[in-house]
């Protein structure tokens, strides 16, 4: 009877102890989902970077970036020159016979140099030369009327001049002689010497200073190292011309090099038999 009555009240105990684990097994569920959930939900994407922002279109008129000037065969790291920075300028002697020369110098470079404005003009001779040198040409081109009819110039301007003057006007040998002295005095007051280049004011060469010509390979390296802009199909032949120069250059420092190498190493073995044979 007792064990009948113990069956009766645990069978009749189950529906509460069945309740009771179905709660507790909810609310352990409940507690891994919580504890679990970080690690178990989907990795975020990461973040897009931000696109920069497209470039502002260029407004009419604006001026563009001037191109970096260039070496003989690279960079030269300065400013281009430009408007009259970049003016190239031969100031050279006449009557010296340098004109021709400045000017085929003058057109190899305005080739190399398109955006430069290469001039050639004539040294000017200094004060008080160059007033001298003015009379002197005005005063020949004067004697040529009265060389040519001296007569007949003074009689239509109706001046009267003194006998002397007359005597001197009816012989042609006196103005003609007035007039070749004149233009020789001319050209000795303009005979400078000068062969002068400038890039924008600043002197580039100078044959007084130097005693000689520049070659135009010379010139175009320097502009080009002073910041002018070069084309780049004409630049082509100078800066081929200065690498084959630097490896002749080279070369001819290396054989000097090894000949002297040799003739220490003569030197040396020349000593060592004078050693033994004291």
């Amino acid at each position: 009877r007792e064990r009948a009555s113990h069956a009766h009240r645990r069978h009749a105990d189950m529906p509460a102890h069945g309740g009771n684990n179905v709660l507790l097994m909810a609310a352990g569920v409940a507690a891994v989902a919580y504890l679990a959930g970080p690690l178990l939900a989907p990795a975020a994407a990461p973040a897009k970077p931000a696109e920069p922002a497209p470039p502002a279109p260029e407004t009419a008129g604006a001026p563009s970036p001037a191109p970096e000037a260039t070496s003989a065969c690279g960079k030269s790291g300065l400013p281009p020159l430009v408007g009259d920075a970049a003016a190239v300028r031969f100031e050279v002697c006449s009557s010296c016979g340098f004109r021709n020369r400045a000017g085929q110098q003058a057109q190899e470079l305005q080739k190399v140099f398109p955006g430069s404005k290469v001039t050639v003009s004539e040294s000017v001779p200094a004060f008080p030369m160059g007033i001298v040198a003015d009379a002197c040409y005005y005063g020949s081109w004067a004697m040529l009327p009265l060389f040519l009819g001296g007569e007949q110039v003074i009689g239509a301007l109706n001046v009267q001049l003194p006998p002397a003057a007359m005597d001197l006007l009816k012989n042609k040998w006196y103005a003609g002689g007035a007039y070749f002295a004149l233009s020789q005095g001319n050209s000795w007051l303009r005979s400078t010497g000068a062969y002068d280049v400038t890039l924008g004011g600043t002197a580039v060469h100078s044959k007084k200073a130097t005693g000689r010509f520049p070659e135009t390979a010379e010139l175009v390296h320097e502009l080009l190292r002073r910041g002018a802009v070069a084309d780049p199909v004409a630049l082509l032949p100078f800066c081929e011309a200065a690498e084959s120069e630097a490896d002749a250059a080279g070369g001819a420092a290396a054989k000097a090099t090894a000949e002297r190498a040799d003739a220490d190493a003569d030197a040396d073995t020349d000593d060592e038999e004078d050693e033994f044979a004291f």
